[in-house]
């Protein structure tokens, strides 16, 4: 597997690093670097790049039931308008300094993660609609207490359901059944909407959306063992062992008879699941966008020290996503394995 390096967008040079990461047998003129390049600490939001901030409100807010964690930034009187970007925006997001955006958060299952959705105007962005057996591919799975109520909303929304016939299908799983449902979001990202057990609907709501009991990352990868050299070696992440390829609990996703196998993982430093999932003998595309493109998978890691880190990708050559190449504040963009990005932040 090889990393595009392709991240020049509306005539926006990147400055920094821009280097090809590929599997360690292919990186021979790669700069050593010894040892894992940080030790992730903890996890911020899951990011969603989106064409339509309105459009993901209703649908989040509205249709699902989501709780607002934050609301938009515009002015009182219109508060969805497109706003100038804030000062540490652009140099993460390759904008321009006219370039506007738009953004909320909508609360997921706990209060330490949330779903950040950022639409940017004017800074050429294009979209990407994923199959989910393409690399880069998310399903992010809901757990909620009443699976029934959420899909009549979905359904008089016309939102778009993944699942065949358009109805929760029984699933086997390690505990023994649940019932699920898959959908996709305006723009296209993948959601399982799973029905809670008895237990779990008699707990008291968390710090997220009342609904909602738990919500896991599931990530498209086209290689798992490099993807997992990558979160394992460099990271930190301790996942379990990788299951044989099978078929069947995939089903819900319309991916009767394809063969998959997955390994379960936990972001350090939090209790939320970032899973991998590698598909085989099904025609995959590699879309390489860049970090505004709407469509673009991003997820948020806490690090001891950003600047630390930075020299330690550049040793490893891992692509730096920004216009300086250096911390923006807290934070450094990078390019990880599977066309994704992570923005990581110093934690506190």
């Amino acid at each position: 597997m090889k990393l595009n390096a392709k991240l020049l967008s509306s005539g926006i040079v990147v400055v920094g690093l821009l280097l090809t990461m590929g599997n360690p047998q292919k990186a021979s003129a790669q700069p050593a670097q010894v040892g894992p390049i940080t030790q992730v600490q903890g996890a911020g939001n899951v990011l969603h790049l989106i064409g339509d901030l309105e459009k993901n409100l209703v649908f989040y807010r509205d249709t699902l039931g989501l709780t607002m964690n934050r609301g938009p930034r515009g002015p009182v009187d219109n508060p969805t308008a497109y706003i100038k970007l804030l000062p540490i925006i652009g140099p993460m997001y390759l904008a321009s300094d006219n370039a506007m955006y738009r953004s909320a958060e909508v609360a997921l299952a706990n209060k330490d993660v949330h779903l950040e959705q950022e639409d940017f105007k004017d800074v050429g962005t294009k979209n990407i609609r994923r199959k989910l057996t393409d690399p880069g591919a998310t399903l992010m799975t809901l757990t909620v207490r009443d699976l029934d109520a959420q899909v009549a909303k979905l359904v008089a929304a016309h939102a778009e359901i993944v699942t065949p016939g358009g109805k929760p299908m029984n699933v086997k799983t390690a505990s023994g059944g649940q019932r699920q449902i898959v959908v996709k979001d305006p723009d296209g990202y993948f959601l399982l909407l799973a029905q809670a057990s008895d237990a779990d609907k008699a707990s008291a709501p968390g710090g997220g959306s009342p609904n909602v009991t738990d919500m896991k990352m599931t990530l498209t990868v086209e290689d798992l063992d490099y993807t997992l050299h990558f979160y394992r070696d460099q990271l930190g992440f301790q996942p379990g062992a990788p299951t044989a390829f099978g078929t069947g609990a995939l089903d819900v996703a319309g991916l009767k008879g394809v063969q998959y196998r997955t390994t379960e993982s936990v972001i350090p430093g939090t209790q939320m699941h970032l899973d991998f999932v590698e598909f085989k003998g099904v025609a995959q595309k590699m879309y390489h966008p860049t970090i505004h493109d709407v469509g673009a998978t991003l997820f948020r890691l806490g690090v001891p020290d950003v600047n630390v880190l930075t020299q330690n990708l550049r040793n490893a050559g891992i692509p730096v996503v920004s216009t300086t190449g250096q911390p923006t504040g807290m934070f450094i963009m990078a390019q990880a394995p599977d066309d994704t990005f992570i923005q990581f932040y110093k934690t506190r």
